[in-house]
């Protein structure tokens, strides 16, 4: 009991502070806990851009660089960043997460997914292609599609996407790929000086909705898109919103 009480008379001056600091670092490694295997980042100015344009939330589950690298490389080009801008309007959360199976196995393969109020989920193998920035554009874009809607399995809806995919790819490198027949003729008639679809004659207008009705038909015999709904309407207004003139 002695020692204590000489011990206090002795924390004076600079000893009080001292001792403060001791108790300080105490309590916080008390509280501390370990990290969530969840991590979460906000693409905003303090982080990622220097203005306000862009403020999205974005949660992944298994941090990947990969994936990080990606969002950045999107903010950085000029449509890329328009759908983020569009992205934001929305108010969701990005949620990306590795796919899985019934059985609770990861998915090897290379696929994406959009399940709605911002949940995409991916393949492991998918981060290894060189466009993951490509493929990334096209789920993001479904969120604009959708918004807080009810997430509709719209053929329609994928045919614009995979559209719109393309014209980013277009928008980096003066050139796109698809494996979805009649989207590159589709994307032939986009004239980036107005930055609308072009018809020059009734003939080229014939040619580019023989090209949807060619892409929508692909996907309606895919068993990937088995049960999704279409429209006989074509539909561009997403499309318009990202690649459009503002």
């Amino acid at each position: 009991m002695t020692k204590n009480k000489q011990s206090r008379k002795r924390c004076t001056g600079v000893g009080w502070f001292l001792c403060l600091c001791v108790a300080c670092s105490a309590l916080w490694n008390c509280a501390r806990t370990d990290p969530d295997p969840v991590e979460e980042i906000t693409m905003a100015s303090r982080a990622f851009i220097s203005d306000d344009e862009i403020d999205i939330e974005v949660v992944w589950k298994n941090y990947n660089q990969d994936v990080a690298a990606t969002l950045t490389a999107l903010r950085n080009s000029e449509i890329g960043r328009k759908l983020l801008k569009e992205v934001k309007s929305t108010g969701i959360t990005i949620t990306l997460e590795i796919l899985v199976d019934n059985n609770g196995d990861v998915v090897w393969e290379q696929e994406w997914g959009y399940k709605g109020n911002g949940v995409i989920g991916y393949g492991m193998t998918t981060l290894v292609l060189p466009n993951l920035d490509e493929f990334m554009f096209h789920e993001l874009f479904h969120v604009v599609q959708t918004g807080r809607s009810t997430l509709r399995m719209s053929l329609n809806n994928e045919v614009e996407a995979y559209l719109a995919q393309f014209l980013y790819a277009e928008s980096k490198q003066g050139s796109g790929t698809s494996t979805i027949p009649g989207i590159g003729t589709m994307a032939s008639y986009f004239d980036w000086e107005t930055r609308e679809f072009k018809f020059n004659n009734d003939n080229d207008r014939e040619n580019f909705d023989d090209a949807y009705w060619e892409a929508m038909a692909y996907l309606m015999n895919s068993s990937q898109y088995a049960g999704y709904e279409w429209s006989a309407v074509q539909s561009f207004n997403t499309l318009y919103k990202i690649f459009g003139k503002q």
